[in-house]
């Protein structure tokens, strides 16, 4: 489901975001593919996940996705796992330099550096090279990779109880300087029901416990206030972003929506939650109506009772929660790309515009 474009002449700011699980095979594999989706969305920053490289690669890298000849992105802010090789790793690319950018959650949970700026390879949650941020004058943008709970939830502790914790705090710090926030990446959860296509016999796996959910609506749409920027647009769509590469689920439709833009309550639109109230299963040409029929029965009865209640406690605690922020900008549309191959993740977009 994707809006028509906004009226000519409307200025406007398109964000793209994609967990490429790792990025050396998928430019080896498909060539081209990530520079020419962002000339076809004409996104002004790109937000890359998972992209397994060593430091010692990005420059590589750069020249093989045409960001620095053709495609200028303007600036590249590139963070490596520096505890694990070949794991982990975030990357934003930008039409034109940053007011700033920020490797990390920060000392303080919300202080930025400068574009120059090197990560800090001491800190418990730098390691493994999940955030980098950039300052735009629209907006702060955040990129993350979560960490999974993993096999047997061995990092679940982990997860709920420091990282999401410290993200949050860092997100916070963010927006108390008077500017919108987009959080945008792979948050390693399906928040609702309607986000998983089998929630029944998922309940304790990984990026669907009930711990990681509760502290997903807690944290960051409670207390920080920011908004699920698809769920809102469109509370009843079913659509994912997650597919495992096994037994042809993403052929039949049996996906995950763990990749998120997540942002602060001044950027939506006043009717954003009324947007739509009819049941809407996205899907890829290749899935069965039987699948989907399935998908629908399983994720939409469950979620009618518990979500709505649940959508509307989140929307009226986070509109307590947010500060006062003034921006001309909104979210016009929040969208996933279903037609583009090359890793388990789908690409995902953002569309402000000011008005």
């Amino acid at each position: 489901m994707r809006k028509p474009p906004p009226a000519e002449g409307v200025p406007l700011l398109n964000i793209l975001s994609w967990n490429v699980a790792g990025l050396r095979a998928l430019v080896k594999k498909h060539p081209g593919l990530i520079p020419s989706l962002v000339w076809r969305e004409g996104a002004r920053v790109l937000c890359l996940q998972e992209h397994k490289l060593q430091g010692s690669h990005t420059g590589e890298m750069e020249a093989a996705l045409g960001l620095q000849a053709g495609h200028d992105r303007g600036r590249a802010g590139w963070v490596c796992s520096t505890g694990k090789l070949g794991y982990s790793g975030v990357s934003v690319h930008t039409a034109s330099r940053p007011l700033s950018v920020t490797v990390g959650l920060g000392a303080g949970g919300g202080s930025t550096s400068s574009p120059d700026s090197d990560p800090d390879p001491d800190s418990e949650h730098e390691v493994e090279g999940r955030v980098v941020t950039v300052e735009l004058e629209e907006a702060f943008v955040v990129n993350v990779y979560v960490p999974n709970s993993g096999e047997g939830l061995k990092r679940l502790d982990y997860r709920i109880n420091r990282w999401d914790g410290a993200f949050a705090k860092y997100v916070k710090g963010l927006e108390s300087r008077g500017k919108p926030v987009i959080v945008t990446g792979d948050l390693n959860c399906a928040h609702k029901e309607i986000d998983i296509h089998a929630p029944k016999t998922n309940l304790r796996s990984a990026g669907f416990t009930v711990e990681e959910r509760e502290s997903f609506g807690r944290l960051l749409l409670g207390e920080v206030g920011l908004v699920d920027t698809f769920r809102e647009l469109f509370p009843c769509t079913v659509a994912y972003t997650y597919f495992t590469r096994r037994f042809n689920c993403r052929e039949q439709n049996k996906g995950w929506r763990l990749d998120y833009f997540l942002t602060s309550r001044a950027l939506m639109p006043p009717a954003a939650a009324a947007a739509t109230a009819t049941v809407t299963v996205v899907t890829t040409a290749a899935a069965t109506e039987t699948a989907v029929a399935a998908v629908t029965a399983v994720a939409i009865d469950q979620e009618a009772e518990a979500g709505t209640a649940l959508a509307k406690a989140n929307s009226a605690l986070a509109a307590v929660a947010a500060p006062t922020l003034s921006t001309p900008w909104r979210v016009y549309d929040s969208w996933i790309l279903q037609d583009v191959y090359g890793s388990d993740h789908l690409p995902l977009g953002l569309t402000l515009i000011k008005v």
